[in-house]
Protein backbone atom coordinates (compact mmCIF):
# COMPACT_ATOMS: atom_id res chain seq x y z
CA UNK A 1 0.00 0.00 0.00
CA UNK A 2 3.11 2.09 0.90
CA UNK A 3 4.37 1.25 -2.18
CA UNK A 4 1.80 2.11 -4.54
CA UNK A 5 1.68 5.64 -2.76
CA UNK A 6 4.71 6.34 -2.94
CA UNK A 7 4.70 5.23 -6.67
CA UNK A 8 1.59 7.65 -7.62
CA UNK A 9 3.23 10.71 -5.23
CA UNK A 10 7.02 9.91 -7.52
CA UNK A 11 5.07 9.97 -10.96
CA UNK A 12 2.98 12.59 -9.90
CA UNK A 13 6.29 14.70 -9.03
CA UNK A 14 7.64 13.16 -12.63
CA UNK A 15 4.79 14.88 -14.52
CA UNK A 16 3.98 18.25 -12.59
CA UNK A 17 7.95 18.93 -13.13
CA UNK A 18 7.46 17.86 -17.14
CA UNK A 19 4.52 20.00 -16.83
CA UNK A 20 6.67 23.02 -15.53
CA UNK A 21 9.57 22.53 -17.57
CA UNK A 22 7.33 22.38 -20.66
CA UNK A 23 5.80 25.80 -19.81
CA UNK A 24 9.47 27.34 -18.96
CA UNK A 25 10.28 26.83 -22.70
CA UNK A 26 7.10 28.16 -23.98
CA UNK A 27 7.17 31.04 -21.89
CA UNK A 28 10.77 32.22 -23.54
CA UNK A 29 9.73 31.17 -26.63
CA UNK A 30 7.26 33.84 -26.32
CA UNK A 31 9.62 36.03 -24.21
CA UNK A 32 12.12 35.72 -27.42
CA UNK A 33 9.61 36.84 -29.93
CA UNK A 34 8.09 39.50 -28.29
CA UNK A 35 12.16 40.87 -27.94
CA UNK A 36 12.54 40.43 -31.57
CA UNK A 37 8.74 42.28 -32.60
CA UNK A 38 9.61 44.84 -30.27
CA UNK A 39 13.13 45.37 -31.98
CA UNK A 40 11.81 45.24 -35.16
CA UNK A 41 8.59 47.65 -34.70
CA UNK A 42 9.20 51.36 -35.57
CA UNK A 43 9.18 53.49 -32.74
CA UNK A 44 6.61 55.97 -32.16
CA UNK A 45 7.64 59.05 -30.09
CA UNK A 46 4.80 61.68 -28.66
CA UNK A 47 6.19 65.28 -28.87
CA UNK A 48 4.77 68.47 -28.27
CA UNK A 49 6.39 70.58 -31.16
CA UNK A 50 6.38 74.48 -31.37
CA UNK A 51 2.36 76.11 -31.61
CA UNK A 52 0.97 72.71 -30.73
CA UNK A 53 -1.41 72.44 -27.63
CA UNK A 54 -1.86 68.89 -27.38
CA UNK A 55 0.76 65.66 -28.51
CA UNK A 56 1.35 64.75 -31.93
CA UNK A 57 3.39 61.53 -32.81
CA UNK A 58 6.36 61.15 -35.49
CA UNK A 59 8.10 58.18 -36.31
CA UNK A 60 11.78 57.57 -37.78
CA UNK A 61 10.05 58.29 -41.76
CA UNK A 62 6.87 60.51 -40.95
CA UNK A 63 3.93 62.17 -39.19
CA UNK A 64 0.88 63.15 -38.00
CA UNK A 65 -1.04 65.88 -39.96
CA UNK A 66 -0.82 67.72 -36.63
CA UNK A 67 2.68 67.32 -35.91
CA UNK A 68 3.57 68.73 -39.92
CA UNK A 69 0.81 71.70 -39.26
CA UNK A 70 2.49 72.94 -36.57
CA UNK A 71 6.08 73.08 -37.71
CA UNK A 72 4.77 74.75 -41.23
CA UNK A 73 2.76 76.86 -39.02
CA UNK A 74 6.11 77.53 -37.24
CA UNK A 75 8.56 77.78 -40.33
CA UNK A 76 5.51 80.26 -42.06
CA UNK A 77 5.60 82.77 -38.94
CA UNK A 78 8.90 82.52 -39.16
CA UNK A 79 9.57 83.56 -42.30
CA UNK A 80 7.10 86.01 -42.79
CA UNK A 81 7.99 88.14 -39.45
CA UNK A 82 11.58 90.13 -40.88
CA UNK A 83 12.46 93.07 -40.31
CA UNK A 84 15.88 94.39 -41.01
CA UNK A 85 17.60 93.40 -37.53
CA UNK A 86 16.75 90.05 -38.30
CA UNK A 87 17.38 89.40 -41.96
CA UNK A 88 20.99 88.47 -41.46
CA UNK A 89 19.50 85.57 -39.45
CA UNK A 90 16.66 84.57 -41.66
CA UNK A 91 18.36 82.03 -43.84
CA UNK A 92 20.77 80.66 -41.27
CA UNK A 93 17.39 79.53 -38.74
CA UNK A 94 15.48 77.98 -42.03
CA UNK A 95 18.62 76.04 -42.89
CA UNK A 96 18.19 74.04 -40.19
CA UNK A 97 15.20 72.66 -41.64
CA UNK A 98 15.76 72.35 -45.07
CA UNK A 99 16.11 68.97 -47.26
CA UNK A 100 19.72 68.27 -48.08
CA UNK A 101 17.95 68.13 -51.78
CA UNK A 102 16.37 71.19 -51.87
CA UNK A 103 19.01 72.98 -49.84
CA UNK A 104 20.70 75.33 -51.96
CA UNK A 105 17.69 77.13 -54.35
CA UNK A 106 15.91 77.58 -50.98
CA UNK A 107 18.53 78.83 -48.92
CA UNK A 108 18.73 80.98 -52.21
CA UNK A 109 15.66 82.10 -52.28
CA UNK A 110 15.65 83.14 -48.66
CA UNK A 111 18.94 84.92 -48.66
CA UNK A 112 17.54 87.05 -51.58
CA UNK A 113 14.83 87.96 -49.71
CA UNK A 114 16.91 88.95 -46.28
CA UNK A 115 19.09 90.91 -48.15
CA UNK A 116 16.09 93.18 -50.06
CA UNK A 117 14.47 93.77 -46.43
CA UNK A 118 18.08 94.98 -44.82
CA UNK A 119 18.81 96.56 -48.22
CA UNK A 120 15.74 98.43 -48.61
CA UNK A 121 14.95 98.68 -44.88
CA UNK A 122 11.57 97.10 -44.88
CA UNK A 123 9.51 95.13 -42.40
CA UNK A 124 7.11 92.70 -43.31
CA UNK A 125 4.59 90.97 -40.67
CA UNK A 126 2.48 87.67 -40.84
CA UNK A 127 -0.50 86.78 -39.00
CA UNK A 128 -1.37 83.27 -39.82
CA UNK A 129 -5.45 82.84 -39.99
CA UNK A 130 -5.47 79.25 -41.45
CA UNK A 131 -3.62 76.17 -41.56
CA UNK A 132 -4.03 72.84 -42.62
CA UNK A 133 -2.46 69.29 -44.06
CA UNK A 134 -3.58 68.43 -47.47
CA UNK A 135 -2.69 64.53 -47.46
CA UNK A 136 -3.56 64.55 -51.19
CA UNK A 137 -0.33 67.01 -52.56
CA UNK A 138 1.04 65.98 -48.90
CA UNK A 139 1.89 69.83 -47.85
CA UNK A 140 1.20 71.86 -45.03
CA UNK A 141 -1.48 75.08 -46.03
CA UNK A 142 -0.78 78.28 -43.99
CA UNK A 143 -2.68 81.89 -45.13
CA UNK A 144 -3.28 84.80 -43.51
CA UNK A 145 -2.61 88.82 -43.62
CA UNK A 146 0.46 89.93 -44.82
CA UNK A 147 2.24 93.53 -44.42
CA UNK A 148 5.08 95.30 -45.55
CA UNK A 149 6.23 98.31 -44.13
CA UNK A 150 8.61 100.87 -45.24
CA UNK A 151 11.07 103.46 -43.79
CA UNK A 152 8.83 106.19 -44.42
CA UNK A 153 6.05 104.63 -42.43
CA UNK A 154 4.02 103.38 -45.43
CA UNK A 155 2.28 100.15 -45.16
CA UNK A 156 0.89 97.63 -48.07
CA UNK A 157 -1.40 95.15 -46.49
CA UNK A 158 -2.59 91.79 -48.87
CA UNK A 159 -3.46 88.29 -48.05
CA UNK A 160 -0.12 85.85 -48.46
CA UNK A 161 -0.04 81.98 -48.39
CA UNK A 162 2.88 79.15 -47.61
CA UNK A 163 3.00 76.06 -49.09
CA UNK A 164 5.24 73.85 -47.28
CA UNK A 165 6.18 70.37 -48.33
CA UNK A 166 7.53 68.59 -45.11
CA UNK A 167 9.37 65.25 -44.78
CA UNK A 168 10.59 63.54 -42.16
CA UNK A 169 13.82 61.73 -41.97
CA UNK A 170 15.19 60.13 -38.81
CA UNK A 171 12.55 61.23 -36.98
CA UNK A 172 13.69 65.57 -37.62
CA UNK A 173 11.23 67.31 -40.06
CA UNK A 174 12.75 68.69 -43.20
CA UNK A 175 11.44 71.42 -45.15
CA UNK A 176 11.37 69.85 -48.76
CA UNK A 177 9.16 72.51 -50.92
CA UNK A 178 7.78 75.96 -50.60
CA UNK A 179 5.80 77.74 -52.39
CA UNK A 180 4.09 81.48 -51.69
CA UNK A 181 2.37 83.78 -53.38
CA UNK A 182 -0.60 86.34 -52.79
CA UNK A 183 -3.82 85.45 -52.00
CA UNK A 184 -5.63 82.67 -50.17
CA UNK A 185 -5.23 78.97 -51.04
CA UNK A 186 -8.22 77.51 -53.47
CA UNK A 187 -8.45 73.89 -54.62
CA UNK A 188 -6.78 73.12 -57.40
CA UNK A 189 -8.43 72.25 -60.96
CA UNK A 190 -9.19 68.16 -61.47
CA UNK A 191 -5.93 68.03 -63.55
CA UNK A 192 -3.71 70.23 -61.61
CA UNK A 193 -4.38 68.60 -58.13
CA UNK A 194 -3.93 65.20 -60.05
CA UNK A 195 -0.50 66.27 -61.06
CA UNK A 196 -0.16 67.79 -57.87
CA UNK A 197 -1.14 64.68 -55.95
CA UNK A 198 1.45 62.54 -58.39
CA UNK A 199 4.21 64.49 -57.60
CA UNK A 200 3.33 64.21 -54.01
CA UNK A 201 3.28 60.72 -53.90
CA UNK A 202 6.85 60.17 -55.77
CA UNK A 203 8.47 61.92 -53.19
Amino acid sequence: MKLRLFTSTWNGLHLQNHLLLAFSVLMIICNLFLGIALIAKDKTVVLVPPRLIGEASVTANDADAAFKESFGLSLATMMGNVTPTTAPFLADNVARYVAPEAHREMIAAVSEQAEQIKGEQISIQFAPKEVFYHPGIKKVIVSGDYWIRGARNSEQKMVRTYELGLTVRNYSVQLSSLKTYEGPWTQPKEKELEAQVAAASKN
